[in-house]
């Protein structure tokens, strides 16, 4: 079975709907179950209360306007309960390796609440290349030393997860990617990775770092 999937998209950013698009076509996904999720803009949402260490403006209005467009995508889904779920940010670009989506909750860690199908590994402050590369399969619990930031592809295979996650994310106003790796230490049994990655974000201006993205 398919899952649902909600793609948090910027209704400005047409270039990463076009992108997306031909990408997903491409990979020969189905759209059944795809689902255009509006992304706040973060000027238009209260940024009081945020633990944001951004000095200027914009970066802290786009850290804003994500955080709430992933904690409003999962409430959706759990009002509608869309489950299982995968979310995906528009400009994440399905691996060659992906064939169809119907396998992509198949045998998850019966912990786990958070799937990651897609992220960028640190470790030491730098990116871990070595990451997930001599790995088949799914991770858990998450190996020590290497934190994962991974909001563009992730899923949630039921409505109590995404209710667990909600709850935390309330309490957590920060940085979605960093909230998410609180997550991870907080119990990384409940945190599994899908090796190699299913997803990866394409190179292009990021709205929330204010700059061009170079590197996968």
């Amino acid at each position: 079975m398919d899952p649902w999937v909600y793609v948090i998209h910027l209704k400005k950013r047409k270039d990463r709907y076009i992108q997306f698009k031909a990408a997903w076509k491409e990979a020969g996904l189905s759209k059944d179950k795809l689902h255009w999720f509006p992304a706040f803009e973060g000027s238009k949402v209260v940024l009081s209360g945020f633990k944001i260490h951004a000095k200027s403006t914009r970066k802290r209005q786009g850290i804003c306007g994500c955080y709430f467009s992933h904690l409003k995508a999962i409430e959706r889904a759990i009002d509608k309960n869309n489950f299982p779920l995968l979310i995906l940010e528009d400009d994440a670009i399905p691996a060659k390796e992906i064939k169809d989506l119907k396998t992509l909750f198949t045998d998850t860690p019966t912990e786990a609440n958070l799937l990651y199908f897609g992220a960028l590994p640190v470790k030491d402050r730098k990116r871990d290349k070595n990451y997930c590369t001599r790995k088949n399969g799914w991770v858990s619990p998450l190996p020590k030393g290497t934190q994962l930031y991974g909001g563009h592809a992730y899923g949630i295979k039921t409505k109590v997860a995404a209710e667990e996650l909600v709850e935390f994310l309330r309490k957590n106003r920060m940085t979605f990617d960093s909230a998410l790796v609180k997550y991870q230490k907080q119990d990384p049994s409940k945190v599994a990775v899908f090796c190699p990655f299913k997803f990866y974000q394409s190179e292009g201006y990021s709205d929330i770092e204010g700059m061009e993205r170079t590197e996968r």
